[in-house]
C-alpha cells in the first residue's frame, strides 16, 4: 500500500546507497524489520551499535557501517500485507536524512 512516490523513492535510494558503496543494496530504508548475527557487529572495526541514532535512521546507519566495514550482509525480500497501516515516515524529512548520510559516507571515503 505504498505510494507511487514512496516506492520510486526506496527505489531510488538503493541504487543511489549501492552506487557509493559498491555494493548491492535492496533496502536502504529499512523496513523495521532486520535480523542481525551478533558476532559481526562485535567485530574490531565496528562501533558499538549504541552510537546510532534511535530513530528511522538506526538501519541505514548500521547498514552503511557494516558495508564499510566489509561485512557480509544479506537482502531477503519477504511480502506483507496491511490494509490500515498508516505510515509514520514523513516523506520529506526522511529523504533529507538519508542524504545526509549518504553524503556523509561520500566524505568519509
Amino acid at each position: 500500500n505504498y505510494s507511487k512516490i514512496r516506492i520510486w523513492g526506496n527505489l531510488f535510494f538503493n541504487a543511489l546507497a549501492s552506487l557509493i558503496s559498491g555494493r548491492i543494496v535492496s533496502d536502504f530504508g529499512g523496513s523495521g524489520l532486520n535480523l542481525y548475527a551478533l558476532r559481526p557487529l562485535c567485530q574490531p572495526e565496528m562501533p558499538s551499535f549504541h552510537i546510532f541514532k534511535d530513530d528511522l535512521t538506526f538501519h541505514p546507519e548500521l547498514l552503511l557501517r557494516l558495508l564499510r566495514c566489509r561485512i557480509e550482509v544479506h537482502f531477503v525480500p519477504i511480502t506483507w500485507h496491511e490494509s490500515d497501516q498508516i505510515s509514520n515516515v514523513k516523506i520529506f524529512s526522511q529523504s533529507q536524512r538519508l542524504f545526509s548520510l549518504l553524503y556523509a559516507q561520500i566524505i568519509n571515503l
